[in-house]
């Protein structure tokens, strides 16, 4: 096609976006994006992409505009304002250097809809209610163009914006709320992941501006929370107070979750609010940390303005010197109160339980953070006295652990949102980042407990297609020029910018391969000398981790039970799957097994494809050694308390080791291991799902050389989707029970 036909395409497909018939226009900008991409940029046609973009711009003002006559219902322009923002998500990402323009036109159409007189308007009801529903659609546009691009100048826009917002008359307050909140982010991720000696004093300046406009954004945001409050708008105050802990904003989080806790008479809902507000409030601890004096000035300004953060008024005593005196005791008590928080957070919302299952992702979360928060405070510890190299090796694989399990975490929902599990991989990120740093000066030092690959590999792993520049230092300790096999399978959540955590793990692989260059050739008195820096850099790598606030994932805020498998195990001699199955000495145990999903939502966004399973035993699972109370509870259904952690995490580390590289090439493999708990086994079984979401398979269990007694069969699940993305499924029920006796039947 030459470019005069084309330009005839072009017109008649930019006359169909003008069509009444909303599936038409909506096709008709999808066709003008598809074309936009596959223009070469020196044609005559190189503006086509800004052109697309500022069509699509025009059709959203549109829908803002107040015309009832229209005959359109609500649902109908929200659907539409929803298909144009997503399109034009897409042409960010197509056309990056176009978001700053993007914005400026999208701004300068809103702001032009805000100034205009509509009080009093025939249809202003309709016309209210319309354009609160499609500002939050845009605000979620907004923020995703402001992650891509980080600008300064971005922020500034963003202010004006919310300006408009917040002076507009028939603009609700939950609505304003969420652009207050918008702009919040944009400060805290400028502040965050630096430390001020690293910085200009130019700059300094700029954090200082940054702290007080993060501070006036908080109490903008709290004073609309409390006029929601007055008016008794729950609803909205319980959306906001999510978004809120979503953000890292947890002055308004403790603020909001503080004053609902008693709106509500049912007791669940009650306790739930009571242990957010808890935790609410022990992250608050942490930024008012990080705010430093700005931190004391707000509750100074909260007082005056009569807004009471309920359970705690006494935060403000923390002090511009605590915050700035990193090797404190004072500041390693804050951290103590935190986590200490948390985790009876999590303890309040364990008093509550219906079901085993109830706030079973929200436990597991709030029991993760604390133990991280607890490894810091250890390590600051450790780090303060005079024996630190005896201890980091400990609290290394203990954040590797931590990591693991984030990442167990991540993968073991999968009904989970795209952008709840970026939150959880963003996690698993910054501990396997702490993981790495505290073992610098064993490496250093050349440990040979705690290797390169070892703290390395994880790092490398998680960062691959988010930071090249940091992989390839991190190869190039690893002596590596191309990647190893076992990165070829990449997690479903690994393609996000987590700009703050990447920002922290760059500064401390540039700064670990800095010192690994001085120490080649070195004395043992220059050694000793690298190894105090590498201690060093470790308290500075944690001030900088801790000034990046925590999110939680909006999937927090959903208990529900979540999705996981059942084990049903029968051999010749059961005829229940509960019965104890029977063997004789020497002899392999024959399975036949039934692996059902649970709890399986009818709107699954991938489809299941296969299932996979591990069974392990052990010789040290002899259950008759246990007395009568303690093995009625081990053959009860498993709950979040009895679980061992560790266990679950091998269990998955191995079965997902099996389905990357084994799983095409055998259905079955046993394996036998002599451990420190002695004899053990493993079997691994492939299971094709039925329409019941359930699979069926047979297996062997080689126990001939375990001794007569009573063994439990621990186990651990997952599944692969289309997509070939690796799912855990939790354990819904205990393991199976065999007897090697050698009397079978008497």
């Amino acid at each position: 096609m030459d470019m005069l036909e084309f330009g005839k395409l072009l017109t008649v497909i930019e006359t169909a976006t003008q069509s009444p018939i909303t599936s038409k226009r909506i096709l008709a900008v999808q066709i003008l994006v598809d074309l936009s991409g596959k223009v070469n940029e020196v044609s005559e046609f190189s503006g086509l992409p800004q052109r697309v973009s500022s069509t699509i711009i025009d059709l959203f003002t549109m829908l803002l505009q107040p015309l009832p006559d229209s005959g359109r219902l609500e649902s109908e322009v929200k659907e539409e304002g929803q298909h144009l923002l997503k399109i034009l998500l897409l042409m960010v990402e197509k056309h990056p250097n176009l978001t700053v323009w993007m914005l400026e036109k999208t701004f300068s159409s809103i702001e032009y809809l805000l100034n205009k007189q509509i009080v009093g308007f025939e249809g202003e009801e309709w016309f209210s209610s319309v354009t609160m529903k499609l500002l939050v659609f845009l605000h979620k546009f907004v923020r995703a163009c402001i992650e891509k691009r980080n600008e300064a100048a971005l922020s500034n826009q963003v202010k004006v914006l919310i300006e408009h917002i917040q002076e507009s008359s028939f603009i609700n307050y939950y609505t304003r709320t969420v652009y207050s909140l918008l702009l919040h982010s944009c400060f805290i991720s400028c502040l965050s992941g630096n430390d001020d000696k690293d910085i200009p004093s130019r700059d300094k300046d700029v954090g200082k501006s940054f702290k007080k406009c993060l501070v006036d954004q908080e109490i903008i945001a709290l004073e609309l929370a409390k006029k929601m409050l007055e008016e008794k708008e729950y609803w909205f105050v319980w959306k906001a107070g999510k978004y809120a802990a979503t953000c890292g904003s947890w002055f308004m989080a403790a603020f909001i979750f503080g004053e609902i806790t008693n709106k509500f008479q049912s007791k669940v809902c009650s306790w739930w609010l009571k242990s957010l507000a808890e935790f609410a409030h022990s992250e608050w601890r942490l930024q008012l940390i990080l705010l430093e004096k700005h931190g004391s000035g707000l509750t100074n300004l909260l007082k005056m303005k009569n807004i009471t953060i309920p359970l705690r008024d006494d935060l403000g005593e923390i002090s511009e010197e605590i915050a700035s005196n990193f090797h404190s005791a004072s500041y390693t008590e804050e951290l103590v109160a935190a986590y200490s928080g948390i985790r009876s957070s999590g303890e309040k919302l364990a008093e509550i339980l219906i079901s085993n299952q109830d706030f079973f992702f929200q436990r597991w979360f709030l029991n993760l953070r604390s133990q991280v928060l607890e490894t810091v405070v250890d390590l600051l510890r450790i780090l303060n006295s005079d024996s630190a190299m005896y201890f980091l090796t400990k609290r290394s694989f203990q954040l590797k652990r931590l990591a693991q399990e984030y990442d167990l975490l991540a993968t073991s929902f999968i009904d989970m949102d795209y952008k709840s599990s970026r939150t959880v991989t963003f996690l698993a990120i910054s501990c396997s980042l702490l993981a790495f740093s505290t073992g610098f000066p064993l490496l250093i030092n050349g440990s040979q407990v705690c290797s390169n690959s070892m703290l390395i590999q994880p790092l490398l792993r998680q960062l691959w297609n988010i930071d090249h520049e940091t992989c390839s230092d991190l190869m190039l300790l690893l002596g590596l020029s191309e990647p190893e096999s076992c990165f070829h399978l990449q997690s479903r959540n690994q393609t996000f910018e987590a700009r703050e955590i990447i920002k922290v793990c760059s500064y401390a692989v540039k700064r670990y391969v800095g010192l690994k260059k001085k120490s080649e050739g070195e004395n043992k008195k220059n050694l000793g000398q690298l190894t105090n820096e590498s201690l060093q850099l470790i308290f500075d790598i944690l001030k900088r981790w801790l000034s990046i606030p925590s999110r939680v994932p909006n999937y927090f805020f959903y208990p529900r039970h979540c999705v996981g498998s059942e084990l049903f195990a029968f051999n010749n001699d059961t005829r229940k799957p509960d019965a104890t199955m029977m063997v004789l000495p020497g002899c392999q145990l024959s399975l036949s097994l039934c692996l059902q999903m649970k709890n399986i939502p009818s709107e699954l966004p991938v489809k299941i494809t296969k299932l996979y399973c591990i069974l392990h035993s052990s010789t040290s699972f002899d259950m008759s050694k246990l007395n009568g109370e303690s093995k009625e509870k081990s053959q009860s259904q498993l709950r979040f308390q009895d679980w061992t952690i560790d266990e679950m995490v091998d269990l998955n580390e191995k079965l997902h080791h099996y389905v990357s590289e084994t799983a095409e090439n055998t259905k079955h493999r046993r394996k036998r291991d002599d451990d420190n708990n002695g004899l053990s086994i493993n079997s691994f079984v492939c299971f094709e799902l039925n329409e019941r979401r359930q699979g069926f398979s047979t297996c062997l269990l080689d126990v001939s050389a375990f001794p007569m007694g009573c063994y439990r069969i621990k186990w651990h699940s997952c599944c692969i989707d289309n997509h070939g993305s690796y799912w855990s499924l939790l354990p819904l029920n205990s393991g199976p029970v065999f007897t090697i006796h050698k009397c079978i039947g008497k």
